[in-house]
């Protein structure tokens, strides 16, 4: 199962801070740090279903983190979503 995950750069996770439209899940740093490869300070991520419009990750001033996979094997849950690309673990 593929998803999309998406940067909050200037707010963490919450209410009316990222697109609800295929959000699955979101994770709160708790306090701004280095991501992608020190590309981009964020405050956490969002998980999505879908791609977001170029119209939503600028109004939510998001970035975007490439797309991120979890095994689809029977008592996954609580396990981690790995990047489907080296360069952004």
């Amino acid at each position: 199962m593929i998803r999309y995950k998406y940067y909050l750069m200037e707010r963490p996770p919450g209410p009316g801070c990222q697109p609800t439209d295929g959000l699955c899940e979101t994770q709160d740093y708790g306090y701004q740090r280095e991501c992608m490869g020190e590309m981009v300070r964020a405050w956490g991520f969002a998980l999505y279903r879908r791609r977001l419009s170029p119209e939503e990750v600028k109004k939510y001033e998001l970035a975007y983190g490439g797309e991120v996979v979890r095994p689809e094997k029977q008592g996954n849950k609580g396990k981690e979503w790995t990047d489907t690309q080296d360069f952004w673990k």
